[in-house]
């Protein structure tokens, strides 16, 4: 039996949904929470070095700067195998840690090679700096061309080499494994899946088990050297909510946040890897959102009272929740509004040594890093009242994620990750408590799909994040993509400009050109920013617009011409019509074959035939043409097919009529 905790309803104070609805109205010095123009650019790193993928640890190392760590995999080729049988299928894994200098220069730490070809998905550091780190071994079956993990274990040395007393060691008790971390005597305990024995249905269930130092199992912990927890839902890649996340408890136990079901779980487990009975129920806590909706778990992260922050997506909306020691829920909590407002699901926490969260997130206007007090209110003075963008510097939007953070001792706050639409890690750093100043950056705050007005415009939205000193510039102009410049959109060209202090959103309208007569598919335009003046860094540079196709709430309905040849002797030629971009109620039209130099009702049918679509539904229809077979010797003939006399809101789409060649058979 599990113990059920339901997250309070969010704490709406007047102060704090002023601060959500004018978020980025109020003007402030830079200060903690802005992008630090010292560290690399802007504030930002990326990529870390040559190293691609996700960057999942970062930990300090005093003044020589930070380490971060991830993971990075590849995959190329078919599972299907080539004519000849040959498995085309290749993998290629790696895992990279590097040390970044408080200038956001990178210094390698790790060579990939020493460590073959290993995923890897968490980091420990030890005291003496030795890093222990947790993934996966991939190979691939020839037999079956298809690849499979095999949890692995591996210690580097200070200076990056591997530590040969330690050795690369595979953990194969475990299907996958997703985290780890060190005791007081930096045994490495770690926690991961494997299959449930005699199960048919493939379910999996958490397993934690303790090494000795020298990377051997230990046997003292749990039962033969493990605790067997609930059933694990199966994640689906590194970083993602189904991971088991592992961390130490301020009783010296542990607690592992994992995806069960659909819920997430919180499981206590004691120093000696027994079920940890004076939390929750029995040792289980399964933490639900407002009205009891379900959450998916994100990050969980420990105070020094032993209080749990619990962070994710509930109901599509950004989650955050704390726990009392003994896994009841603290009612002196309530998360302000705004984390819901602007993001889809939390990814990350930390807590600061002054008892400060941090919480960072994406949605749709990308990632940013929130600050809140004790009671879960936003610490306006962090950022921009509260908020900190992470906009990185890149051709079209990123969508960076935050995988994990750390806070220093003068409330610096740094955040690594990695992007979900190109293969690269990132670092970021911003002002501690001591402020400084900073510029920002300039950036789209979407990339895409921009919203289209009712009065023929599309508006498009740049924003200045991480600071505000100094007055910026863009310039912006239009550049043709799908969309044809005067024919579907007015080509425009402009400034943008930002005073000393102002973080305020500024506007593009393109207006876009009323169509012809034609249909016309989905169609796009490119906006760029360029020439940014006043010490700003770039953030993302483009933003497409795309222009919706005609034919709401219908559809457009068309003739398939992949296939215009018939023959006598075939007796029918069968249409393909399909219905393309929207669904919307039954719609109907009429296909009609004309004369061309093939006559009607001597060479084929001209009887006009109806087709239907019922809504929603979106599947082709394949009604036939009579084919007359005669026994002249004609050469080649053609007829026309057209549609016509489309209902409930349908039209007729570029394709609305074709050509068909019709040969003897004579």
């Amino acid at each position: 039996m599990s113990f059920t905790i339901v997250e309070q309803p969010l704490k709406i104070l007047v102060p704090a949904l002023a601060i959500a609805v004018g978020l980025f109205a109020l003007r402030a010095p830079a200060a903690t929470g802005d992008l630090d123009p010292s560290f690399a650019d802007n504030g930002r790193r990326a990529p870390i070095g040559r190293a691609g993928g996700t960057a999942l640890f970062v930990e300090s190392l005093g003044p020589d700067g930070i380490v971060v760590g991830g993971g990075d995999i590849d995959i190329t080729g078919s599972r299907s195998p080539d004519p000849v049988g040959n498995c085309t299928l290749e993998v290629n894994a790696s895992s990279f840690a590097s040390q970044v200098g408080e200038d956001g220069g990178v210094h390698r730490l790790l060579d990939p090679a020493v460590v073959g070809n290993v995923e890897a998905s968490a980091f420990a550091r030890q005291a003496d700096g030795k890093i222990v780190v947790v993934g996966s071994s991939i190979r691939v079956s020839e037999f079956r061309c298809f690849p499979y993990w095999t949890p692995t274990v591996f210690r580097l040395n200070s200076d990056g080499s591997l530590d040969a007393e330690f050795g690369v060691r595979e953990l194969p008790v475990l299907s996958r494994a997703h985290s780890i971390v060190l005791d007081h005597k930096a045994r490495p305990i770690i926690a991961g899946v494997r299959p449930i024995r005699h199960d048919n249905e493939g379910n999996r269930e958490l397993i934690v088990l303790r090494l000795r130092t020298d990377g051997r199992l230990d046997r003292s912990f749990g039962t033969d050297g493990y605790f067997v927890g609930p059933v694990a839902d199966t994640p689906g890649f590194i970083g993602d909510s189904g991971q088991a996340r592992l961390l130490r408890a301020s009783s010296g136990g542990y607690r592992v946040a994992l995806a069960s079901q659909g819920d997430c779980r919180i499981v206590g487990i004691t120093m000696s890897g027994g079920s940890d009975t004076v939390f929750g129920s029995a040792g289980d806590v399964t933490v639900r959102g407002a009205g009891g909706a379900q959450v998916t778990c994100g990050s969980v992260e420990s105070d020094a009272e032993g209080r749990l922050l619990v962070a994710g997506s509930s109901r599509n909306h950004g989650f955050v929740a704390r726990l009392l020691p003994r896994g009841g829920i603290d009612s002196g909590f309530s998360p302000d509004a705004s984390i819901a407002k602007f993001m889809t699901a939390v990814t990350s926490v930390a807590i600061a040594s002054d008892g400060k969260l941090l919480v960072a997130g994406s949605g749709p206007q990308g990632s940013s890093i929130m600050r809140l007090l004790d009671d879960g209110s936003v610490d306006a003075p962090f950022g921009d009242a509260g908020q900190s963008w992470i906009d990185l510097n890149s051709q079209t939007v990123s969508k960076p994620i935050v995988r994990d953070m750390l806070v220093r001792e003068d409330g610096s706050v740094i955040a690594v990750g990695g992007a979900m639409n190109y293969d690269r890690p990132f670092v970021v750093r911003l002002l501690g408590d001591g402020g400084g100043t900073s510029h920002g950056v300039i950036s789209f705050s979407r990339g895409h799909a921009a919203p289209v007005e009712a009065d023929g415009k599309a508006l498009l939205r740049v924003r200045r994040s991480g600071g505000r000193e100094g007055a910026v510039s863009a310039t912006y102009r239009t550049v043709a993509f799908d969309a044809a410049d005067h024919e579907d959109f007015a080509p425009e060209a402009g400034t943008l400009e930002w005073a000393d202090g102002d973080s305020s959103y500024k506007s593009i309208a393109i207006r876009l050109v009323e169509g012809g007569e034609t249909a016309e598919a989905l169609e796009a335009f490119d906006v760029v920013l360029e020439d940014i003046q006043g010490g700003a860094g770039s953030g993302t540079r483009t933003a497409t617009v795309d222009i919706h196709p005609d034919g709401a709430p219908g559809g457009q309905l068309e003739i398939d011409t992949l296939n215009t040849e018939t023959r006598e002797g075939n007796g029918t030629y069968q249409v393909l019509l399909n219905r393309s971009f929207y669904f919307g109620g039954r719609v109907c039209v009429t296909l009609t074959a004309k004369s061309a130099s093939a006559t009607a009702g001597e060479d084929f049918g001209a009887d006009p035939i109806t087709a239907c679509w019922d809504d929603g539904e979106e599947d082709g229809k394949l009604p036939d043409i009579l084919i007359v077979d005669d026994d002249l010797k004609e050469g080649l003939e053609t007829f026309t097919l057209e549609l016509s006399n489309p209902t409930g809101g349908a039209v007729i789409g570029p394709a609305g009529s074709a050509t068909i060649t019709l040969r003897d058979n004579e």
